[in-house]
């Protein structure tokens, strides 16, 4: 009776092991730069009142930039400007934002679904300083929802985009 019970539990581990694998192999298959030029490269836009904040993303081999304007009465004023490098032994992308008024973010990301990409704030790269996430979930390649993620996990905005150029 033991005997049957142990190698029950060693199968029932074994099969639930064998789960969580299939599903991380199937996120290591998503080709980022690709999804990167299909999703991200161009202008995406989210207005709130009379305020438009407006992201325009360009591709040069496997990296990104990316310059972020705030448009009010139709003045565009630069807000930050960010580098994303991919490297395919990460499978994901190294992210570097620098405010015009100072400051900067480091950010790792990387599509999780072929429609979804996430980006995690830590300081300074440093997983144990961890600042929040941000998840932009497309539902066409000109359209989708930005949530944002506090440090503790809870939601503290959600944002329509659309992709204007």
């Amino acid at each position: 009776m033991k005997k049957s019970f142990l190698f029950l539990t060693i199968i029932a581990f074994l099969f639930v092991c064998s789960k969580g694998i299939q599903a991380q192999d199937k996120a290591k298959d998503l080709d980022q730069p690709q999804l990167m030029q299909k999703y991200l490269v161009g202008t995406w836009q989210i207005t709130l009142n009379d305020t438009v904040f407006a992201a325009t993303m360009t591709q040069d081999g496997n990296v990104f930039l990316e310059t972020d304007y705030i448009i009010i009465d139709g003045k565009n004023s630069p807000y930050s400007y960010w580098s994303y490098s991919y490297k395919p032994e990460r499978d994901n992308f190294y992210i570097f934002a620098a405010n015009v008024n100072g400051g900067y973010s480091t950010l790792i990301g990387s599509f999780t679904a072929e429609n979804k990409w996430c980006q995690e704030s830590f300081e300074g790269f440093n997983r144990d300083k961890y600042r929040g996430k941000d998840e932009f979930v497309f539902y066409t390649s000109t359209s989708g929802t930005l949530t944002q993620f506090n440090a503790d996990g809870v939601k503290a905005n959600e944002f329509k985009m659309i992709k204007v150029e």
